[in-house]
């Protein structure tokens, strides 16, 4: 249908033929990949550089609805608020979730950095513990995963 669409607006049969079988065969590669170092941690690698990788991973965060706190772009580190959400349901009946009276306890946000820095495979982000030192939790590879998701 494309292909005669073309022709109608003026392409030849066979030139509109080839656009179409290249087009079908450019497959669009992954932009952002997900590994895992020997010591436990994860890291997301982005097949750019550093100054789009640290734009991207901006943009990532706002839309996924972290608090950013602060940015040091010399350093390459986002201050990011998570809560974990995952962590917080709890196998409650209908009935309970209902329930607006009583004690309930506030997930509590945890302070993490999304370090971001330049590597020979592209641009590599990493989680941090508020301290600094890497964190290889599950919240951890869930906000890695998240990000993954929107670098797509």
């Amino acid at each position: 249908m494309l292909a005669r669409f073309m022709v109608f607006l003026g392409d030849d049969q066979a030139r509109a033929q080839r656009a179409l079988a290249t087009a079908a065969t450019q497959v669009e590669s992954p932009k952002a990949h997900l590994v895992e170092a020997e010591d436990g941690t994860s890291a997301l690698i982005l097949d750019e550089g550093y100054s789009r990788g640290w734009r991207r991973v901006g943009l990532a965060l706002d839309r996924v609805g972290f608090a950013v706190e602060d940015r040091d772009r010399s350093r390459g580190i986002y201050y990011v608020r998570y809560r974990d959400l995952a962590g917080d349901q709890e196998d409650e009946g209908f009935l309970s979730r209902l329930k607006f009276w009583g004690d309930d306890k506030p997930s509590e946000e945890k302070q993490y950095q999304i370090k971001i820095e330049a590597a020979a495979e592209g641009t590599r982000v990493t989680v941090l513990s508020e301290a600094g030192e890497p964190d290889s939790s599950a919240v951890a590879k869930r906000i890695l995963s998240l990000l993954l998701e929107q670098l797509q």
